[in-house]
């Protein structure tokens, strides 16, 4: 288990893959985040490569100093210091409140 840190929207849900698994979002599903080539953290499903959206810049900004501090770099799945999970999903909402995210900071196991 890990330390909350902070909860967010995810923005941008129209442009990745979320209608493609819109059965399987619910509350309690685990994120896992990393950077996309323009530098925005982006929040993906845990246990699939399925984007669903990316943090507002500011909220990406809160937590980049130490997006780099991951480990576990050599396995399959990379480990970043931070993990998520979905804390409020609603389908009526606009885009940009439609997935609100709890993210945690990992405990080093």
């Amino acid at each position: 288990m890990g330390k909350f840190l902070k909860e967010c929207f995810l923005q941008k849900t129209n442009q990745f893959d979320l209608l493609n698994v819109w059965k399987d979002i619910d509350v309690g599903v685990g994120l896992r985040f990393s950077r996309n080539e323009r530098g925005d953290v982006i929040a993906k499903m845990k246990d699939s490569e399925t984007l669903l959206g990316v943090l507002s810049k500011e909220d990406s900004l809160s937590i980049e100093p130490y997006f780099e501090a991951g480990w576990d770099k050599d396995s399959e799945v990379e480990k970043s210091l931070y993990y998520g999970t979905i804390s409020r999903f609603d389908k009526m909402a606009d885009e940009d409140k439609r997935i609100r995210v709890a993210i945690f900071i990992r405990n080093r196991e």
